[in-house]
């Protein structure tokens, strides 16, 4: 269906790494997953993603399979 590639920054400290965010759609089975943090943090982050979509006025695409991976590159 489609690939995404955000860059961005994360807050570490006093530091801004820079943040790659990849999101791919499928056809399939409904799903969200979020890869690349820790189990707990992945609950509360799938909550902040849908409340950040809804809050721009955008819709969650519920009849999708949704991939979404983020990766931290420190800056050296």
């Amino acid at each position: 269906m489609g690939l995404s590639l955000v860059q961005s920054r994360a807050l570490l400290g006093l530091e801004a790494a820079s943040v790659t965010v990849e999101v791919h759609l499928a056809n399939g089975l409904p799903s969200f997953t979020l890869v690349g943090l820790v189990e707990t943090e992945v609950k509360e982050a799938r909550e902040r993603v849908r409340s950040a979509l809804q809050n721009a006025g955008l819709e969650f695409p519920n009849n999708k399979r949704i991939l979404c991976s983020q990766a931290l590159f420190p800056e050296f």
